[in-house]
C-alpha cells in the first residue's frame, strides 16, 4: 500500500489508464483479503475467575478477568485452572454457576474457584465487525445470568429474568499479564419483557449480520432463521408477542417496554 501511494501518481500523470486499473485492482484484491481474514481472526476469550479459600493466600476473595487464548472452551479453562491450583490447595472445587458465591455458607475448610466466560464490552464508531479493535482497550466486561423468581435458572417466557453484571477491571487489555483485577462490579436486573426485548434485538443483529455477508452464508441464515421462528429452539416472536402484548397483559406493562417489543 505505501508503494502505491508512491507510483500511483507517476500513473496519473503520464494518464496510463491501464496500468492505474491494474493497481487499484490489486489494492481491492489486498484489501478484501484484509477484510476477510479480520472476520476469521479469533484473538482470545474472556472469564471471570474468582478464588475463595485460605490457599489462595492474597488471591482469596479476589476476582480477576483472564484473557485465554483464541477459542478457549470453558471446559478446557476449567482443566487448566485444576491442574495449577489443585496441587496447592486442600481440596479444591470448580464452580460454574454464575450465581454469587455465598462464601459464608460454605465449607471454610475447602477451596473454591468460580470460573465464567465474559463478554468484553466495546464501543467502535466505524467497522463495527472489527475483531482486532474489539479486542483493544477492553475494559469492561457482562456476564449474563438467567434466573426465575421461583429459583430455577429457565422458566416460561412470562417468568423468565436476566441478571446482567458488569465488571470494570484496573487496567485495559491487551496487557503484558494474562489477567487483571476486577475493581468494580454492577449488577442490572432485567424483567421478562425487558428479556424478550434484548433477545428480539440480539435475533434481528444477527440477521442482519449474515444477510449482509459476502458471499452469503446461506447455511447460517437458514439455521439462523429456523431458530427465530421455531418456539422449540428459542421463543421467538410470536410467544413473545401472545405472553404481553394481549390487551389484559399489555395495559399492565410499561408502555414504553410494549412499545418498543
Amino acid at each position: 500500500r505505501p508503494l502505491s501511494k508512491i507510483i500511483c501518481p507517476f500513473f496519473e500523470n503520464d494518464a496510463n489508464y491501464e496500468e492505474l486499473s491494474k493497481l487499484h485492482g490489486q489494492l481491492k484484491t489486498t484489501y478484501d483479503q484484509i477484510i476477510s481474514s479480520i472476520k476469521k481472526r479469533y484473538l482470545g476469550t474472556y472469564y471471570r475467575v474468582a478464588f475463595y479459600g485460605n490457599s489462595f493466600k492474597e488471591d482469596h476473595y479476589c476476582q480477576f478477568i483472564y484473557k485465554e487464548p483464541k477459542l478457549s472452551q470453558l471446559g478446557e479453562v476449567i482443566e487448566r485452572f485444576r491442574n495449577i491450583y489443585e496441587p496447592h490447595c486442600v481440596d479444591l472445587s470448580i464452580i460454574n454457576e454464575s450465581n454469587k458465591v455465598k462464601y459464608g455458607e460454605l465449607d471454610q475448610n475447602k477451596d473454591y474457584i468460580q470460573i465464567n466466560a465474559v463478554k468484553q464490552i466495546f464501543k467502535i464508531t466505524s467497522n463495527q465487525e472489527s475483531s482486532f479493535l474489539s479486542h483493544n482497550n477492553v475494559g469492561e466486561f457482562v456476564l449474563e445470568t438467567p434466573f426465575t423468581k421461583s429459583g430455577k435458572a429457565h422458566g416460561s417466557v412470562s417468568d423468565q429474568c436476566k441478571r446482567i453484571t458488569t465488571f470494570t477491571t484496573s487496567k485495559c487489555f491487551p496487557d503484558i499479564k494474562r489477567r487483571i483485577p476486577i475493581i468494580k462490579s454492577q449488577v442490572y436486573e432485567m424483567t421478562p419483557i425487558e428479556v424478550a426485548i434484548d433477545e428480539m434485538k440480539t435475533q434481528v443483529k444477527d440477521l442482519t449480520f449474515l444477510v449482509n455477508l459476502k458471499p452469503p452464508d446461506m447455511i447460517g441464515l437458514q439455521l439462523k432463521l429456523q431458530g427465530s421462528v421455531c418456539v422449540t429452539v428459542n421463543a421467538g416472536p410470536l410467544a413473545y408477542a401472545n405472553t404481553f402484548l394481549k390487551r389484559d397483559v399489555k395495559n399492565s406493562l410499561p408502555a414504553a417496554h410494549t412499545v418498543e417489543l
